[in-house]
């Protein structure tokens, strides 16, 4: 993916838009699991990343790009 050349790159996903499941760690698997996949056994596929491992970055929504505080600010 191609950043803008004034954009600031994501801090979580380093400007891919991409990040590692948090579900598998990025195996594709469940992690319980992981062990008996060479086993005789069938894997069975992790259902967060859909077996790829990674996901869209949370943060930037896919993006690559470090975004502005969403919301409001209550004063005190």
């Amino acid at each position: 993916m191609k950043l803008d050349d004034d954009a600031v790159p994501c801090n979580n996903c380093g400007g891919t838009g991409m990040a590692t499941c948090e579900r598998c760690d990025g195996w594709g698997r469940k992690p319980e699991l992981a062990q008996r996949a060479m086993l005789t056994l069938p894997p069975e596929w992790c259902a967060g990343c859909r077996a790829r491992g990674w996901t869209t970055c949370a943060r930037c929504m896919g993006t690559g790009k470090q975004r502005e505080p969403m919301g409001f600010r209550v004063p005190e």
